[in-house]
């Protein structure tokens, strides 16, 4: 990214041999959004467009309910938030890895 992403057939040729060869249950495709929240909305109408327009893609992908379309984070109670600053417990940098294309049904 920025403008480039793995077709979803070309995924699921790439997936299904090494989660065969590494006993995986499940590989993603997340790309790393440096300097959030500059990069964020462009990144996620990417994400959309892709989505809806590669036929390996169901029209819901990158859609969870009740939270809806966007790059989220949880709260310690399991709420979703739209997350677009990639700040964490963990790190003084901020990134945004979101989960693009999740492998566990290949």
């Amino acid at each position: 990214w920025p403008n480039c992403s793995i077709p979803s057939y070309s995924f699921t040729k790439l997936v299904k041999p090494l989660k065969n060869i590494g006993l995986l249950g499940d590989m993603s495709l997340i790309p790393l959004l440096r300097n959030p929240p500059t990069n964020v909305k462009s990144f996620e109408a990417f994400a959309y467009n892709i989505f809806s327009t590669d036929p390996g893609y169901s029209p819901t992908s990158g859609i969870s309910v009740p939270f809806g379309k966007g790059i989220y984070a949880k709260y310690s109670n399991g709420s979703r938030y739209h997350d677009v600053t990639g700040t964490t417990t963990f790190s003084k940098n901020k990134i945004l890895c979101p989960v693009f294309a999740f492998g566990d049904n290949f």
